[in-house]
């Protein structure tokens, strides 16, 4: 009995063990969950420095040109595709604004968080932090079209441009064009019967005789 005891004994305390070395392992290999800043109160609207991103009042005219010209931006991490109606929109071009970091990306949500520096923020005469930036808000000259997942399509006098959130060389992109209209042609009754008439005048082949022939064949049957 003291035998099946002890067994019994080492058998519990090993389950205990295995047990301990599996919620430490497993807790130590989730990753840290890191804050989002976007629900941050220390992040800055854009609206509070419009010198850098643009007024608040003509971002319905921003907004009105970013739905008339882009219809979607479909892809994933290394390759989208534009589908546009602009006659002058060609491949962006990657660029790099200086005194601003992209720091966080929202696909969803359509908006980003931009860091701005002190050098800048002097010159636009707003305070140096980060700011919460979304679509048709502007950055310098250029507007935002989309928050892709590692950059920002932007549009600066008719060309697009890419600013991108880290070092990785800008995605691939395939711009195709489209219009959003139809045209839609609707003939009246009058004007379809009327030509539908000259057309089975034309391809009639026979022909009525002239008054000159019927009369010819009247006076040779009286002179029989």
């Amino acid at each position: 009995m003291a035998i099946i005891a002890v067994l019994s004994a080492a058998r519990s305390i090993a389950a205990l063990c295995s047990l301990l070395c599996f919620v430490t392992t497993t807790s130590w290999a989730a990753p840290p969950v890191k804050p989002h800043r976007g629900d941050d109160a220390s992040t800055l609207d854009a609206s509070s420095c419009q010198a850098l991103f643009g007024h608040k009042r003509r971002r319905r005219n921003r907004r009105a040109r970013r739905q008339q010209l882009l219809h979607f931006v479909s892809g994933r991490r290394n390759a989208f595709v534009i589908a546009h109606g602009s006659n002058t929109w060609r491949q962006p071009r990657a660029i790099d604004y200086r005194g601003l970091k992209l720091e966080s990306l929202d696909v969803q949500e359509q908006a980003a968080s931009a860091v701005v520096s002190s050098k800048l923020a002097r010159s636009a005469s707003c305070r140096a932090g980060t700011y919460r930036v979304a679509i048709d808000d502007r950055i310098g000259q250029s507007v935002v079209l989309a928050v892709l997942r590692h950059g920002l399509l932007l549009e600066r006098g008719g060309a697009l441009r890419y600013l991108g959130a880290d070092d990785a060389p800008p995605p691939s992109f395939w711009l195709v064009w489209g219009s959003r209209y139809r045209v839609v042609v609707n003939a009246t009754v009058g004007s379809s019967s009327s030509s539908s008439s000259r057309a089975r005048r034309g391809s009639n082949p026979r022909k009525r005789p002239t008054r000159r022939v019927i009369r010819r064949a009247n006076i040779r049957r009286r002179r029989r």
